[in-house]
């Protein structure tokens, strides 16, 4: 769905997040740099990224991502109930890494430029983690019209 004001889209995978910096040294010499874990998502987000919405610099914006994991096969019955859901994980939240903070910084830069100038207009964001049949991220953002401020 895509107007002027509202877009919202899905990105099928196994989401990553957005790696934690790290820093090494050699000998006198100290340096620090991002892992590359993310850069095939964070690549694949942004070619996902439909064309037609684009939030001006200054105006804010309303952010839901809608993280999907797959179930592991550990959650699938075995004999005669091989394929079937356990019933404990069928409503089961994903409570584990990676951490919704870190997934939403890897969609978020992903999108900067592409559905706003800069991500400190995300001024309102909702995000939740759950299991699922396939992977993936539901994307909505939406710009805040004056009078809801």
């Amino acid at each position: 769905m895509r107007s002027a004001q509202h877009v919202s889209f899905w990105i099928a995978g196994p989401p990553k997040a957005q790696p934690r910096v790290k820093a090494t040294r050699r000998g006198s010499h100290a340096r620090v740099f991002t892992p590359g874990t993310a850069d095939a998502w964070k690549a694949q987000v942004a070619l996902a990224c439909p064309d037609g919405f684009h939030a001006p610099a200054g105006h804010p914006v309303k952010l839901v991502l809608a993280f999907s994991f797959e179930h592991p096969k550990s959650h699938y019955g075995t004999g005669r109930n091989r394929g079937q859901l356990k019933a404990r994980f069928a409503r089961a939240r994903h409570v584990q890494v990676p951490d919704f903070d870190n997934l939403a910084k890897a969609v978020v830069d992903a999108l900067k430029g592409r559905l706003w100038a800069d991500d400190c207009q995300i001024v309102d964001a909702t995000i939740s983690k759950q299991w699922g049949r396939q992977g993936g991220v539901q994307i909505m953002a939406e710009i805040i019209k004056e009078e809801e401020q």
